[in-house]
């Protein structure tokens, strides 16, 4: 039953990842006025989903990634050529510092989820040994211990 706890804890903090670093490729581009044509968590046949203007928010069959399809990407050959409509909602028309924080959104929320989930972690004690916690407790003192001043502690 190990095995299958751990395995299950692993696909679920790789889940929280992938979906939070693909969320924030796409709520980017969105908030910078993009056209963002497909928000997919994992990869192959769509399973389920739902419309957002135009964007096809969905959950594919293979969980392990996930991406975030904008109009006019350099990659996208198979779509057609949308910045001729001028409208300026196609990635490769919209300034070069945008392009840039649309591509370093993801890793960089990576980077303040995990301080953020450390943080908390260390802020509610969760791995901390109990000896670091809870108070000594004094059971029984040889007569043959050295003496302690009051207040002074020992060893100085």
């Amino acid at each position: 039953m190990g095995s299958l706890t751990t395995l299950v804890s692993f696909i679920a903090v790789l889940g929280i990842i992938i979906f939070f670093h693909e969320f924030r490729h796409f709520i980017t581009p969105k908030a910078f006025g993009m056209r963002v044509f497909t928000f997919s968590f994992g990869f192959g046949r769509r399973l389920a989903g739902f419309k957002w203007g135009d964007t096809d928010c969905r959950v594919s069959l293979i969980p392990l990634g996930g991406y975030v399809e904008l109009e006019g990407e350099p990659e996208d050959h198979i779509k057609e050529d949308t910045a001729l409509l001028g409208d300026g909602k196609d990635f490769t028309s919209r300034p070069r510092w945008q392009r840039f924080i649309v591509y370093l959104a993801g890793p960089i929320f990576n980077g303040i989820l995990a301080i953020a989930v450390f943080t908390g972690l260390f802020m509610i004690g969760y791995g901390v040994e109990a000896v670091l916690r809870d108070r000594p407790v004094i059971g029984v003192v040889r007569p043959s211990s050295p003496p302690v001043a009051a207040g002074v502690p020992a060893g100085r």
